[in-house]
């Protein structure tokens, strides 16, 4: 009598790739573009399909989100970008699934080198970071890169360069362009609906003056 064998099944290991683009305007606003792919065959099969993200920072929320900097504005939108991994890991990780990488690419070198190195350095390289807010956003970036760690998984922030004319990087340029536009336009919509009001009350004064 033949005897049935029960197998463990294997996980079929994958990474996520996550194209992350920043549309910044100075004083004005920020716009995120984020779009989450797995390997081809995955992604064609529905086992983890394509993601996409846009987030927008208006000037009013610059203080509250510390993003006042260009480079500040590139670490949030790659914890935005790990936020949406861990949301895919917790989602999608099974017994016969298993994401065990996770890259984030930056459009900023400057950026990544500087996450690099405080990942291999802190908490002795943040003691001689100057800004205040500069290392807070720091901390949030190695936290977010531990968090993901937790779950077995191996994260990398990379610079977008060959990947920068791929058509997910553009379509995440896309998407943080219209977002940037929209926060931009919604401080223009308060600079001008102050000046109506400014004006409204100069001539009622002067109404009330004649």
């Amino acid at each position: 009598m033949s005897h049935l064998r029960h197998t463990t099944p294997v996980a079929l290991p994958l990474s996520l790739v996550l194209h992350t683009a920043v549309d910044f305007v100075p004083l004005q606003g920020i716009g995120i573009g984020i779009v989450q792919r797995a390997p081809t065959g995955a992604a064609r099969n529905n086992i983890i399909p394509i993601e996409k993200r846009k987030y927008s920072v208006k000037r009013s929320q610059f203080s509250a989100e510390n993003v006042k900097t260009r480079e500040r504005a590139y670490m949030f939108a790659i914890l935005h970008a790990m936020g949406l991994a861990r949301g895919t890991i917790k989602r999608r990780c099974t017994m016969t699934l298993r994401i065990q990488k996770v890259m984030v690419l930056c459009g900023s070198s400057t950026v990544v080198d500087l996450v690099n190195f405080h990942r291999d350095h802190s908490p002795e390289s943040l003691e001689r970071v100057i800004s205040t807010n500069d290392r807070s956003m720091i901390k949030r970036v190695l936290i977010g890169i531990r968090e993901l760690s937790r779950h077995g998984v191996d994260v990398a922030i990379a610079e977008d360069g060959q990947e920068s004319s791929s058509k997910e990087t553009i379509k995440a340029k896309t998407m943080a362009r219209q977002k940037g536009r929209k926060a931009c336009r919604s401080r223009r919509q308060v600079q001008h609906n102050a000046s109506i009001e400014t004006e409204t009350a100069s001539n009622q004064r002067e109404i009330g003056a004649a």
